[in-house]
């Protein structure tokens, strides 16, 4: 059985919780990225680990688990204004991430292609993605970003509604604290709403 890996940190520039969801891969002294998950507290990251049955983290200083300080290093200086493709980082730091696991249908890697390579501070919409990828299933596109299970790295944050409304985060609706960080991650990496 594969035991999933959970640590959690409270990012320099957002007054929330990220935990870190991973594969140990032991051999190759690499870890396999799982997912993202925000929360607003402490709290609730431990409860989401105890409902999991995560093997929680709290000391990344193994050889095997240097690469959980260097996301972690990464992932706050995106969030301290760094404009960083943190796609493209992960994979030079050699983070497996498993795209084809993640998004298994074509349609699904579609639609993470498209995302992949929108820039710090570009937008767009479900339907622009639709056209991008020869397709008018803009709820399948919405469903695809709305199951994504590592945001930021997979930068769903950055679609809107084709009206321009800032739209739902991570399967919330408009006025959660989901949206609210929507409206902060889109902030930090230059977008004005």
């Amino acid at each position: 059985m594969i035991q999933i890996s959970a640590i959690y940190f409270k990012p320099t520039h957002l007054n929330i919780i990220i935990l870190i969801t991973f594969e140990d891969l032991e051999e190759q002294k690499k870890i396999k990225l799982k997912e993202i998950h925000f929360f607003k507290n402490k709290t609730d990251a431990t409860n989401f680990v105890g409902r999991e049955k995560l093997e929680l983290i709290e000391d990344t200083h193994t050889i095997s688990r240097n690469d959980v300080q260097n996301l972690i290093d990464l992932i706050n200086n995106h969030l301290s204004g760094g404009k960083i493709n943190l796609f493209d980082k992960i994979s030079e730091l050699g983070i497996q991430l498993d795209i084809q696991e993640k998004f298994p249908t074509s349609f699904s890697q579609d639609v993470v292609r498209s995302l992949i390579n929108l820039k710090p501070g570009e937008i767009t919409t479900y339907s622009k993605i639709g056209n991008e990828i020869g397709s008018k299933a803009y709820r399948a596109i919405g469903n695809v970003c709305k199951s994504n299970p590592i945001p930021l790295v997979i930068p769903c944050h950055r679609v809107l509604r084709k009206n321009g409304e800032i739209g739902g985060f991570m399967g919330k609706s408009d006025k959660t604290w989901e949206t609210n960080l929507k409206k902060q991650l889109l902030k930090i990496e230059g977008y004005q709403i």
